[in-house]
């Protein structure tokens, strides 16, 4: 998944004339850095390390939402999203989760408990969502349904010859 989000990202990198490409591209670079960070931590025994790798893991998964947003503005050819007050908003959440991430042992708002669980694979690490882990959720996932909703729309008012196109 890694090797295919990296190569889809250097794909949108060579069509920087193709609306989103940007925005796709690091989309996909974040994806690619959550799932490789993903098999680390599974890959890692010492649990401090895991933790670790967990907080960086943030620096994509808070991301995911707005990149998501923004490369389906960009598609779709809706323009408020890439307004700089908008684009601005818009990044305080994932910024502020980012930062309770790497700071939560000092308040628990990411997660409150870890927790070992055995597996026939061996131990995986069980992390207790925090208030704020929902705050990020919701978000994310609120974003993630406006986007969807803004390529539905947009791709369905493209002229006859661009979406043929991209159906072959």
């Amino acid at each position: 998944a890694t090797g295919l989000s990296i190569w889809a990202a250097v794909i949108a990198r060579s069509r920087r004339a193709v609306p989103g490409s940007n925005s796709f591209g690091w989309l996909m670079l974040a994806v690619a850095h959550w799932c490789l960070i993903s098999a680390l931590h599974a890959l890692v025994a010492e649990t401090g390390a895991r933790i670790a790798l967990n907080k960086v893991q943030f620096l994509s998964v808070a991301s995911i939402g707005v990149l998501w947003l923004s490369f389906a503005s960009g598609y779709a050819r809706v323009g408020w999203p890439s307004r700089p007050g908008v684009l601005g908003a818009l990044w305080l959440i994932p910024v502020t989760t980012i930062v309770l991430a790497i700071t939560n042992e000092a308040h628990g708002l990411i997660w409150t408990d870890i927790s070992l669980s055995e597996t026939p694979w061996g131990g995986r690490l069980v992390y207790t969502p925090g208030t704020w882990f929902w705050v990020q959720v919701v978000f994310s996932y609120v974003l993630v349904a406006i986007g969807s909703w803004m390529l539905a729309v947009g791709v369905s008012t493209f002229p006859p010859g661009p979406r043929t196109r991209c159906v072959r």
